[in-house]
Parts: C-alpha cells; structure tokens; sequence
C-alpha cells in the first residue's frame, strides 16, 4: 500500500493535533517505520509489487512481492496472462501448470516433466523419473519429493534419494504422566516445545500406547492440539498399540516424532524388553534427525527407567516421586525445549524426578529440576539430550 505524503493539521478548539499519517506516508520528511521512500512514496518492499526488495524492481505479469524476496505467481482468484484464474503457485511442475501458469497439459499428455526451467507436457514418464502426482521426478535428486512422493527436504537437497544436511536427532524425558493438563501451564509448553522441533509446518507422529492409561492419553493428544496451534503447525498422529511395529514403521520418511506415553499398565519386566527391542530402530531414528519423547509417570510397575536405558535413550537409574508442594526451576531457559517456561513452577499432579546415572555433558541437559539455579543441579524432571546426525 502506498499513498502520497500528508500532514494533517487541526485548529479546532484552537488546538493543533500533532502531524499525522496513514496508508504509510509520511511523518514529518521521513517514512513511517518499515517503509521506505520511493519516487516520492512511503512503501513496503516486502509488499509491493512495483518495489519489490528495492525501489525500482517491479514483478512482471501480475505477480505479487513475496517478503521482498521474489515475484511469486498470481494471487489465489485473481486473473493472470493467458487468462488464467485460481490459485497458481510456483513452481511450476505440475500438469495443471507446466512450465508456466498458463500451461495445462491435454489429457492425451497428462504429465508434467522438467529439466531445469523447460518444462513439456508428455504422455509418459522416462526413467529415471517416475509419476508422483502429475509430475515426471527423479527421486534420488528431487528435493520435493526424496526417495519418495510427497518427502520434502527441509535443507532443499537431495542426494541419492537421501536428504542433505538433516537437523540433529532430539531425545526428550519429562518425568510426568500426565495426570491433568491445562492450556498454558509450563508442562504443556514444554511438550509442545519438544513435539514441534522439527522445522515443518506439519508434524507427523507416533505414538505408542500400548500400556498407557486411556484417560492420560487423552490429555496428552489434548497437550498437543493446543500446542500445535501455539506454534501455528499441525500435526499427524498414528496410535500405535503393538510394540513390535514401532521398529517396522519408525523412519525419519514417515514421522518426525516418536512419542512414548507412560506406561504404567505394562506387566513387569516388560518395558526393559521392548526397549532392547527398539533399540536400533530408535538410535538409527534419531541419527537421522528424529526426536524421541518420553513420558515417565513413576506409575504401575514404575519400570519406564528401564525402558529408556535399554533403549539407549539415556542412562536412568529409576525415578521418584517429588513431594506434592514441589516447585521446579528451568536450568536451561535458552535451550529450545524450555523457550517460554517460566521458572519456578508447579506440577500438575503428581510429577516424579528421574534418577540419573549419566550427568549432563556437551550434548545433553537437565533442561528442569527440583533444585533453584545456582545450587546443586537435583533431580531432573526434564532432560534434553542432543543426537548428532549420520
């Protein structure tokens, strides 16, 4: 938006209002802040589609000014060259638009293929590229579609079907079952800063819930629906209830998170068990960028310990239960688990604090305990522990 400048005086009462502007004019002989003078006009160059990024450069054929960083294709409903109307998004790969946002492909040659910027319509796809959608792809180098339709690469490259320059590997214990659960208390940030660490717009989850209580269960996936709007993403969640099929199905191509509820209705000596069971499928998860969750209510057998040593998650000893007027301090207020916990805080309910036979190191931290900062670390009722990629 842009307008020409003004000032705009009264004198009524005798008083005069201070200079003022709209529509980003003026104040004074300067621009409003985040706009810039061009040609005489106050504009936003992250908007503007005759200055778009800088004064002069204008986007071509009804484009629009994306953050001031490119010319994106015409507005959804809009009408564009060629005539064209509805929603048209670069780029241009697909059969509804091949190669531009006026090309559509006849049924006779329904698929879209590409090298580079040349774009055809064409009746089949030649190998090595193959169908996904409309589009003609290679998937060993596309990054919108690596090793697999649909699995974009979040680093933009793609290399024998296998993303580049994956994000490091996240595992996550928070030593509660989740015995209630509010909107904004502490403990539902921190699960939700865990759950959407991975840097998509659409999260996909499993979680595992073999032995877990239905009702905690509930509070957890509602933990989540709230989370996921306070961090403007959404989330895909498949309920696993067998232990062997999370090592089967666990790949960085189909989830970005592993959740593991409490389990406090496993029968004893089990949960040791199915971590040895998951160990590879879990360590090789997080090699490649997954993040695994773990919830610990010190509930039923009390062996979820177990589980997250055999594992190979971390080293735990057991946990204990924390007195019922316990407060909990944040250690790590940077760390990205932590972001916007405030410190100290309450449980909700009954909340445990893991007993550790691995300290905090280079690549893992008591991100909460029951000790203030500044004084003996105590026991942790969150731990973050960093996993560098293969």
């Amino acid at each position: 938006m842009k307008s020409a400048p003004a000032l705009v005086f009264s004198a009524l009462a005798g008083l005069a209002v201070t200079p003022a502007c709209y529509d980003g004019s003026f104040v004074g002989a300067e621009c409003n802040v985040g706009l810039t003078e061009c040609g005489g006009e106050c504009v936003d160059l992250t908007t503007d589609n005759l200055n778009c990024g800088a004064c002069g450069v204008a986007c071509p054929g009804g484009r629009i000014c994306h953050e001031g960083l490119y010319c994106e294709a015409f507005e959804p409903g809009t009408a564009g060259s060629g005539g064209t109307t509805g929603e048209c998004v670069e780029p241009f790969v697909t059969a509804e638009h091949c190669g531009s946002c006026a090309t559509s492909c006849p049924s006779t040659e329904p698929l879209c293929s590409c090298q580079g910027e040349d774009c055809e319509c064409v009746a089949e796809c030649n190998a090595p590229r193959v169908v996904c959608g409309t589009a003609c792809v290679d998937r060993d180098v596309d990054p919108l579609n690596c090793g697999s339709c649909g699995f974009e690469c979040a680093s933009a490259l793609c290399e024998d079907g296998v993303c580049v320059g994956a994000v490091p590997g996240n595992v996550v214990l928070m030593c509660t079952g989740f015995p209630q659960v509010r909107q904004y208390h502490p403990t539902t940030v921190l699960l939700g800063n865990a759950a959407f660490l991975a840097p998509l717009s659409v999260i996909r989850m499993m979680l595992y819930t073999e032995f877990a209580d239905p009702g905690a269960q509930s509070r957890v996936v509602q933990a989540l629906d709230w989370s996921a709007d306070l961090h403007a993403k959404s989330y895909e969640a498949a309920f696993v209830q067998a232990a062997a099929d999370v090592p089967q199905q666990l790949n960085v191509r189909d989830y970005q998170v592993l959740l593991v509820l409490d389990q406090p209705r496993a029968p004893a000596g089990q949960l040791a068990e199915i971590g040895e069971s998951w160990r590879i499928a879990a360590n090789d998860f997080l090699a490649s960028g997954g993040t695994v969750i773990v919830l610990d209510g010190a509930s039923g057998a009390g062996e979820m310990a177990s589980f997250v040593t055999s594992a190979g998650l971390y080293e735990l000893e057991g946990e204990a239960l924390l007195p019922a007027q316990a407060s909990l301090f944040v250690q790590a207020p940077s760390n990205a688990v932590c972001i916007n916990v405030p410190s100290p805080f309450g449980p909700l309910g009954p909340a445990c604090g893991f007993e550790v036979s691995q300290g905090p190191g280079p690549n893992s931290v008591y991100a909460v305990t029951d000790r203030p900062a500044g004084e003996e670390l105590g026991a942790p009722f969150v731990v973050h522990r960093v996993v560098a990629t293969n």
